[in-house]
């Protein structure tokens, strides 16, 4: 049986990896934090800087934790919030400069 305070420590070391930063400021994602997020290879993130880090997170996991701060003071139909939530991509997750 493992002691509380082996399975810290192996917790804490196990969830961290040294990455390198490449030429053109590329990072890779260690593989095992990519499959315990189940990222797949060309899936796009959302990077948001947190004080001195860098937090990655999946464009859906963001609009779950946005999800009901839109308030209207009259129903949204399907159509329009497609047409909403299109323009905010556009404009949040565009690849262009």
């Amino acid at each position: 049986m493992i002691d509380k305070s082996s399975y810290l420590w192996y917790n804490l070391l196990t969830m961290l990896q040294t990455v390198s930063l490449s030429s053109k400021n590329q990072v890779t994602i260690p593989s095992v934090f990519a499959k315990a997020l189940n990222l797949k290879r060309g899936q796009r993130l959302v990077v948001e800087l947190q004080g001195n880090s860098l937090v990655f997170t999946p464009p859906e996991e963001l609009v779950l934790r946005l999800s009901g701060i839109i308030q209207s003071k009259k129903p949204i139909s399907n159509e329009e919030l497609e047409r909403i939530i299109e323009k905010a991509k556009d404009q949040n997750f565009s690849t262009q400069p």
